[in-house]
């Protein structure tokens, strides 16, 4: 009896077992197939575009402010003592501030130049240095000092590269204007003028 029962449960379980493997074996084969349809890739372009930047300004260094359109009043002092020579004044409270970015094979310069034609008074110079500071980042360049007389743009400031200057009051180049009085005061007359300066970024 029991025999006849063991051959008989064998004999149902032997399809069944065969129809679950072929249950799993189609449902991986569907896995794989499903795989190979869905698994796709895709693709775009990303256009990466770097201007060239030339950005600068002048700044009071008192406050940090904007002095752009204001005007710088350097005055002759009156001497301490009579007989005394008139020492040539100064004012160095402003600062150039810029933002360059640039070819490396292009480098940028900062040009200084009173309007063409509106020369200083007679027997006197104004002369302009530009001091590199410290703060921002990159190379701010090469500082020098130039005679404003009127005639072409100097070059101030040559050899900038990619670089800030930094926002700070004090940050950027400083600008120390000296009026230059002449050894020899003969030709020397009182006045009062007014001249624009304007500071430029160009290739160098």
């Amino acid at each position: 009896m029991n025999l006849m029962y063991n051959e008989l449960i064998n004999k149902e379980v032997k399809p069944m077992k065969k129809r679950f493997t072929y249950l799993v074996t189609a449902a991986l084969l569907l896995v794989c197939f499903a795989g190979g349809v869905f698994a796709q890739s895709d693709n775009h372009d990303v256009t990466i575009s770097i201007p060239t930047i030339r950005l600068l300004g002048v700044y009071d260094g008192s406050d940090g402010s904007s002095f752009s359109g204001q005007t710088l009043t350097i005055t002759v002092a009156d001497p301490s003592n009579p007989g005394d020579a008139i020492t040539d004044p100064s004012d160095n409270s402003l600062y150039l501030r810029y933002t360059v970015l640039t070819a490396s094979s292009t480098p940028q310069k900062i040009t200084s130049q009173i309007t063409a034609g509106d020369a200083v008074p007679a027997a006197i110079d104004l002369n302009v240095t530009a001091t590199i500071g410290g703060d921002g980042a990159g190379d701010q360049g090469t500082g020098s000092t130039q005679t404003l007389d009127g005639g072409a743009a100097m070059d101030l400031i040559t050899s900038i590269e990619s670089c800030w200057t930094g926002v700070n009051n004090t940050s950027g180049a400083n600008l120390d204007y000296v009026v230059d009085i002449p050894a020899d005061p003969s030709s020397l007359e009182t006045s009062n003028t007014t001249h624009t300066i304007t500071y430029t970024i160009v290739d160098e």
